[in-house]
């Protein structure tokens, strides 16, 4: 059965955001309060606030990162599905590819969306916003039966034989090449996402120095707990930084080769018995010289490496050296915690003379030393409120008031009677 898939519209976008919303905001939402309310005991409007903030954010991420995939589609695609597996035709890109039912791990529809998850944890999702509701479920049962099972490859749709090379190049299977293979790959697609994981390093490495310091300073070990949970946050984007293809683990232990052939129009990288994509050689847009591997970038979001043992592929672009950002480092995680710990330091710690006659409370420390038999007794003062007290039968006023050398003083007085004021 062959359907034909036009690209997204608004319509499908809500659908897709409110699915995030559904599955993505009630955990986060979840996870805010009681590490808000429970773990660092703040009141419920903080919580609020920032529980809404968390959501907030997870679900725009979430929702980014799965629109990743069809944000570049400006025409028609496609879906063949057959007994055999499934195969994506996108004409604009004059792309094609194939994947047999066995690679295929769950089949879902997403509202107007049908994701299908494969077992290396790629992700493809298809807009259906051109296709009934009952054609959108015919569709997701027509996948569903067909999930897991085993096609044998005399069954399987085979590649196209004219463009296999007699000398295919093979693509490294090593777990170090493939880790090396899925950094890049998620990178291409989620460079948002390795800003933000920077900021927050930044971010979490200022709040614990602040933290630690504070605890010492005070003697005061209450802020352990957020100086913990920030430890956590940062060395967790830390990991995310470095190797954000973390999160395909499957495909990284895998241990599957691939073919590379390369005609004079088109690449064809060939899983045998499992999948192949066919692409132009003119989307293949950079090339990157790895450790472990040369890898190749396909417009559209698609990597293939080869293993560096033969050298580059010629007749493509040339793989060139990836060049390390040091400065970006260096200000997020030097020069942001640097300036911060000054400024708060000069803040906490410059003492700046104050004028007796700008004391705030100089007037009433005179008047109390004109009381006291001692000149100049009992100082300045620390502190000085005055407040309402209700009570059942009058109110009263109250004044309290401490000085340097620990004295202090309340007191409590009744409030003048209304109507004695307006006589007088």
């Amino acid at each position: 059965m062959v359907y034909k898939l036009s690209p997204p519209d608004s319509r499908n976008k809500w659908s897709l955001l409110v699915w995030m919303l559904v599955r993505t905001g009630a955990v986060v939402l979840l996870v805010s309060v009681l590490m808000l309310r429970c773990w660092l005991e703040l009141s419920w409007p903080v919580v609020a606030v920032l529980s809404a903030v968390a959501v907030t954010s997870a679900v725009l991420l979430c929702y980014w990162q799965a629109s990743g995939a069809w944000r570049q589609m400006q025409g028609d695609t496609f879906v063949t599905i057959t007994e055999a597996g499934i195969m994506r035709e996108i004409p604009h890109l004059n792309q094609k590819v194939y994947t047999a039912w066995q690679e295929v791990r769950r089949v879902k529809l997403v509202g107007s969306f049908l994701l299908v998850q494969m077992k290396d944890d790629l992700v493809w999702l298809l807009p259906l916003n051109n296709m009934s509701p009952m054609q959108r479920a015919d569709m997701c049962r027509g996948c569903q039966k067909y999930v897991g099972s085993v096609v044998p490859p005399e069954k399987q749709v085979p590649p196209p034989a004219c463009l296999q090379s007699e000398t295919p190049r093979v693509q490294q299977s090593s777990v170090a090449a493939r880790a090396e293979a899925a950094d890049y790959l998620i990178l291409r697609q989620q460079s948002v996402l390795h800003w933000l994981c920077l900021i927050l390093m930044s971010m979490m490495l200022t709040a614990t120095s602040v933290l630690v310091v504070e605890s010492v300073l005070l003697d005061d070990w209450t802020c352990i707990s957020p100086c913990v949970v920030c430890v956590v946050v940062f060395f967790m984007s830390l990991q995310s930084y470095l190797h954000p293809g973390r999160k395909m683990q499957r495909w990284i232990h895998s241990g599957k080769t691939s073919e590379v052939h390369v005609t004079p129009e088109y690449v064809m990288v060939v899983s045998p018995g499992t999948s192949w994509a066919v692409v132009p050689k003119d989307s293949v847009s950079e090339a990157v010289d790895a450790r472990h591997s040369y890898l190749y970038g396909v417009r559209g979001g698609g990597i293939f490496a080869v293993g560096k043992e033969a050298g580059p592929l010629t007749s493509l672009v040339q793989p060139q050296r990836p060049r390390r950002r040091w400065g970006r480092e260096l200000f997020f995680l030097v020069l942001v915690p640097v300036v911060t710990w000054a400024v708060l330091a000069y803040w906490a710690f410059s003492g700046r003379e104050v004028n007796d006659d700008d004391y705030p409370g100089s007037e009433l420390a005179a008047y109390v030393e004109k009381m006291t038999p001692v000149h100049g007794f009992p100082g300045r003062l620390s502190y000085c409120s005055v407040y309402l007290l209700e009570t059942e039968h009058k109110d009263k006023e109250v004044l309290i008031a401490g000085w340097e050398n620990g004295i202090s003083v309340e007191m409590i007085s009744d409030l003048p009677d209304e109507s004695a004021q307006s006589d007088n």
